[in-house]
């Protein structure tokens, strides 16, 4: 049985929330604009969670919330959202990572002008009257939430981000289907003897040069010809934080079609 946790990258198709992304970001919007104290809510959040085989969401956690007042209810929404199409591999579902990006700032996000109830000043920590079936009771709504202020201790300089830390991630010339493309059309499949799929590890650099290592190789013909591959591919965008280019980490698989 694979319990390895995927990253978006490294499957063949990524988690699909009923009716898109669009839609629960939506549904999180509304809850947000419900709060007393929405006007103070300002910037980005991000969270992060895993999508389970079976559709569920686990392991959720906000990675950042400047005004440390949405936290609780971006978790809470999520904690009552349907269930998830899975990721696939091999037509299997997997484990996912995912990273979810929302925007306080945007205009998809108008704030109440005059909502302001007396009673409290207080994030409300109830959950929603209306409870969604299929509801991911696995997540936990106190997750310590991280405070990124401007004047915060500076990472360390040689720290690998995993890709829901980053604002962006990192990028092959092109894109992601010009790297699929590239593997593709520079791979030699007169040297293996059979199909498979192999999976990497990939770290790349501030420079945008790469190191991998094999997860998964089927056979050895299969992993050498993907390492001479990948060694002779060109350099990456890397991926960046703060807006600032920082070691990242991620994991792709290719498959290899003998015929």
């Amino acid at each position: 049985q694979d319990d390895k946790i995927y990253h978006l990258t490294g499957i063949e198709t990524a988690p699909e929330y009923p009716g898109g992304i669009d839609v629960l970001k939506n549904s999180i919007y509304k809850d947000i604009k419900e709060l007393p104290n929405s006007d103070k809510i300002t910037g980005k959040v991000y969270v992060s969670f895993i999508v389970e085989k079976d559709g569920m969401l686990s392991g959720a956690k906000v990675l950042r919330d400047k005004s440390n007042l949405a936290a609780a209810t971006v978790l809470s929404a999520l904690k009552n959202s349907l269930k998830w199409k899975p990721g696939i591999i091999n037509g299997k579902p997997v484990r996912t990572m995912y990273a979810l990006l929302l925007d306080m700032d945007h205009t998809e996000f108008s704030k109440p002008q005059q909502r302001r109830p007396k009673s409290s000043s207080k994030v409300s920590d109830e959950k929603p009257k209306i409870v969604i079936t299929n509801r991911n009771s696995g997540l936990d709504d106190n997750v310590a939430v991280p405070n990124f202020d401007e004047g915060e201790k500076k990472d360390d300089t040689n720290k690998i981000y995993i890709m829901p830390d980053l604002e962006s991630a990192p990028t092959f010339p092109g894109g992601n289907d010009k790297f699929t493309k590239y593997f593709e059309d520079t791979f030699n499949k007169n040297a293996v003897a059979k199909s498979g799929w192999i999976s990497f590890d990939f770290i790349v650099e501030k420079d945008g040069s790469v190191t991998f290592k094999a997860l998964r190789s089927p056979a050895k013909d299969i992993e050498d010809e993907a390492t001479r591959v990948l060694n002779k591919m060109p350099k990456w965008t890397p991926g960046k934080y703060k807006g600032q280019p920082v070691r990242s980490t991620f994991t792709q698989m290719f498959t290899v079609k003998k015929n």
